[in-house]
């Protein structure tokens, strides 16, 4: 199992900081760095993984920017999916296919909720498996709400 995190720290000192932007993904020093990054991710990996993007404002990077280069390889639970559950989705994805390599793209504040499941993968032996966590220092979308209101 790989654990990419902390993608705002990173990058070099003279680099934007990923601080606390919006849940959109706009023409911000921030935005273009993570974007940057996952691009970069997309070339590395397998056309045929599966992506299971997390819930909140890490998701609004991955639906912009990534490019889905095969049927059956972007996951993500719209409508009521709760914020952590690609992070429990991605060892379900290896339980069922488990030659088929997979990776979560989720926020800091979903793995905080989840996290027993890299147990459970470590556990059984589930690979290749793959998390890559933004880290926005909390819960960006609720925090972008609550200085709306």
């Amino acid at each position: 199992i790989k654990v990419i995190t902390d993608l705002a720290h990173s990058q070099p000192s003279s680099g934007p900081s990923l601080g606390h932007p919006s849940p959109v993904v706009s023409d911000s020093d921030d935005n273009r760095f993570v974007v940057h990054h996952l691009r970069r991710l997309r070339e590395a990996v397998p056309a045929s993984i599966r992506v299971f993007v997390d819930i909140g404002e890490s998701m609004t990077w991955p639906v912009n920017a990534w490019e889905v280069r095969e049927h059956d390889t972007f996951d993500i639970a719209l409508g009521m999916g709760g914020m952590g559950s690609a992070v429990s989705g991605v060892v379900a994805s290896l339980v069922a296919e488990p030659s088929r390599p997979a990776m979560v793209i989720a926020g800091d504040g979903c793995m905080m909720m989840h996290g027993w499941e890299l147990h459970t993968a470590v556990q059984y032996k589930l690979a290749p498996l793959i998390y890559v966590v933004i880290n926005n220092e909390g819960y960006g979308m609720v925090r972008w709400s609550e200085q709306q209101w």
